[in-house]
């Protein structure tokens, strides 16, 4: 089911990764970079908030949890050695939560008659 050489670094010299690596690194072979960005495109194109995560190879494992974020999605623990992948909730412009932070520290300083609290 899964293809490629997964994380590398079996030791030999190959790539300069020491051997643990592996268990950490999102892969750079370009099948398991493809099986993941097919299997995040499935999940975000379903229309589900969530789906759980069949059991995977490291290399899978690292790349798709790296890749989730820059295509929409988030990776998390369900439960002890289970894990889903959930949509991203939508985040409004930065400048405009930058306004709103900046509006309730002032309400805040107002309500308490200008001395504000540091925690």
């Amino acid at each position: 089911e899964f293809g490629g050489k997964g994380g590398g670094g079996k030791g030999g010299g190959k790539g300069g990764k020491p051997f643990w690596r592996q268990f950490v690194d999102a892969s750079d072979d370009p099948e398991v970079i493809a099986w993941c960005q097919a299997r995040l495109e499935a999940f975000l194109s379903s229309g589900r908030e969530s789906a759980p995560v069949e059991r995977l190879p490291h290399a899978h494992r690292n790349t798709i949890r790296s890749m989730a974020p820059q295509m929409g999605c988030a990776w998390r623990r369900a439960a002890k050695g289970e894990y889903e992948l959930v949509r991203a909730a939508p985040v409004a412009d930065a400048s405009v939560l930058k306004r709103e932070v900046v509006e309730a520290v002032r309400r805040l300083c107002e309500a308490s008659g200008g001395k504000c609290a540091a925690s």
